[in-house]
């Protein structure tokens, strides 16, 4: 073979093999491609499958979660309703029983409360009616009427002791001055015998007065309490002044006395009916109670005056009818 046959030869499998061997190469490419496609998209598909059974069972889990949630909340509900039903009628039942038990309470305080009201009511007319009767019984000490003992008879002589529940032998000397006739010395005598008797009246009533007082004290108010001892103060005050000497010989003292008497209690009588007045309403709760020292000394037993107070008496109305 000649040399440019060879040479030509040469080139054409020169050209031929730089023209396989790029579609070579593009075909291996190709196939390279081809099967990586593939394999990504069997890898994909694969991926997809257990990407959805993955959601399958995670859609499964969820379902079953939220049936097991569903039911115990319902359970919970259920329990929580029962719980709350049991605790709606528990307190339902307290609270019948505590409306009961307040109603029940409230009717015993309301009947208490009528029982001290009513006391009250008597408390006070009882207090006021001995208060006036011993103001009463010393206005008549000191400028009440006297009997006239000189046109008295034997029969209502003594029918005067026995209704001023006087003895025969505190009147024994007026008695036999009556039997032997002897009118002026019988009625000197009656007169301080009068005298001793209405200031023992009315001692014992106002005694009386104090110990009723002392006795209920609890159904007084601060204010009927107030005036009780105003008016009990000035019975004290007036009775002291009468047994003094200077008082009894002073008679123009005696009817500004007695006018304080009666305003102290006319005062009395005011407080009790406004708080008498005031019981329906609400009434507010007591202070303590105060210490009542003129209520827990011991008072004297009314007894007759001594027979140099009685004396001084006598004296002092011969000047006075003089006087006159």
């Amino acid at each position: 073979m000649s040399p440019e046959a060879l040479q030509v030869a040469v080139l054409i499998a020169t050209g031929a093999i730089a023209v396989l061997v790029p579609l070579l190469i593009l075909l291996l490419a190709s196939r390279i491609r081809n099967a990586a496609h593939e394999s990504t998209n069997m890898a994909l598909t694969q991926a997809t499958r257990k990407h959805e059974q993955a959601l399958a069972e995670f859609a499964r889990q969820h379902d079953r979660s939220l049936t097991e949630f569903t039911r115990q909340h319902d359970s919970s509900l259920s329990e929580s309703t029962r719980q709350h039903e049991r605790a709606i009628a528990e307190y339902a039942r307290q609270h019948e029983r505590a409306l009961t038990e307040l109603a029940a309470e409230h009717k015993r305080m309301a009947q208490e409360f009528g029982m001290f009201s009513q006391k009250r009511h008597e408390v006070y007319a009882r207090l006021y009616s001995r208060y006036r009767r011993a103001t009463h019984d010393l206005t008549g000490v000191l400028g009440g009427s006297v009997p006239e003992f000189t046109r008295f008879s034997r029969d209502d002589l003594l029918g005067y002791l026995r209704n001023r529940n006087i003895r025969e032998r505190d009147a024994a000397d007026a008695i036999g001055s009556m039997d032997r006739g002897d009118i002026f010395a019988m009625n000197k005598l009656m007169m301080r015998l009068h005298w001793r008797v209405t200031m023992r009246d009315a001692n014992a009533a106002f005694e009386r007065a104090r110990e009723f007082e002392a006795l209920n004290e609890l159904y007084l108010s601060d204010a009927v309490r107030d005036a009780v001892g105003v008016v009990r103060r000035k019975v004290e005050a007036l009775m002291a002044a009468v047994m003094r000497e200077q008082e009894r010989a002073d008679q123009t003292a005696r009817p500004a006395k007695q006018d304080e008497l009666h305003a102290s209690v006319a005062s009395l009588l005011h407080a009790m009916r406004e708080d008498l007045r005031a019981t329906g309403a609400e009434t507010p709760p007591h202070p303590p109670p105060r210490p009542r020292v003129e209520l827990d000394r011991p008072m004297p037993r009314a007894t007759l005056p001594t027979r140099a107070l009685l004396a001084d008496k006598a004296a002092s109305q011969p000047a006075a009818e003089t006087t006159g």
